[in-house]
């Protein structure tokens, strides 16, 4: 007659303490598994990186960094008096001077109302997708966009928003044409850091696919072990996949952009600027 749970042999102390390591563990590497392959779709997937954009470019704290830059990169590029001076009367020109200054900071105000429009969030999403496509390309072991580990670099061009700025301020064409190629161009990443960013990325898509593997394997050798008592072992690697689950959760609310986000305002925090 068969042996039920009630009645079969208790484990030994060592294939018990051997069945719980099998079944930790592999809930852990579990979790990393489930995370290397949620990270790798999150930074790969252009999609999920535009609405991550979208995320920044609608932080309060991003939006006024972001307004002062802005401004700091159309006056550094334009002589604005000289601009202003173009669209006043002859006889008070020599005001343009102070008005320059003045409009300083109501500019820096203004700027975060524009970077609340919709063409000028689009504008950010679309620069922000260019430079993720740029990285992608390094990522993927691609060429294209210029880019590449030895002398390439991954930047976010904010130039069209430099150029909206002035053309909202009144500024006249031809100053806008004298706007530097390299006016709001923010470097997120260096040559000397692509490589290793490849190389990670190249290790979390390895990672999601044989730590899954492992983790099967370790549940299947947890039960082999349990004989006499598998329903018992099934049950707890049950709870073990909701464990699972929940702490997947717990690491989805964290943004897998959140380096960008620090990489931005690094890049143009006023503190940085010469």
């Amino acid at each position: 007659m068969s042996k039920t749970p009630e009645s079969a042999a208790p484990l030994s102390g060592r294939r018990r303490a051997a069945i719980w390591t099998l079944i930790v563990l592999a809930s852990l590497l579990g979790v990393l598994s489930i995370a290397a392959g949620w990270i790798n779709r999150q930074l790969i997937d252009n999609h999920e990186w535009n609405k991550a954009s979208a995320r920044i470019v609608r932080d309060p704290t991003v939006r006024e960094t972001l307004s002062i830059y802005l401004v700091n990169s159309l006056y550094d590029n334009i002589d604005i008096a000289a601009a202003l001076g173009q669209r006043l009367p002859p006889n008070v020109r020599p005001l343009a001077g102070p008005a320059a200054g003045a409009l300083r900071q109501p500019a820096t105000d203004s700027v975060s109302f524009l970077l609340a429009r919709p063409r000028a969030e689009q504008l950010f999403i679309d620069a922000s997708s260019r430079a993720h496509q740029g990285l992608i390309n390094v990522l993927e072991n691609k060429t294209g966009a210029g880019i590449s580990t030895g002398n390439g670099v991954v930047t976010l061009n904010l130039g069209g928003l430099v150029t909206q700025l002035g053309g909202d301020l009144g500024l006249p064409d031809s100053a806008l044409a004298k706007i530097h190629s390299n006016a709001g161009r923010i470097t997120l990443m260096r040559s000397s850091e692509l490589g290793l960013a490849q190389k990670g990325v190249q290790a979390i898509r390895v990672l999601s696919v044989w730590l899954l593997v492992l983790v099967l394997a370790m549940f299947a050798w947890a039960v082999y072990l349990a004989r006499g008592h598998r329903r018992e072992t099934l049950r707890t690697i049950g709870w073990a996949f909701v464990f699972v689950g929940l702490a997947f959760a717990a690491l989805a609310a964290v943004s897998a952009h959140q380096p960008m986000v620090g990489r931005i305002m690094s890049a143009i925090s006023p503190a940085r600027r010469s």
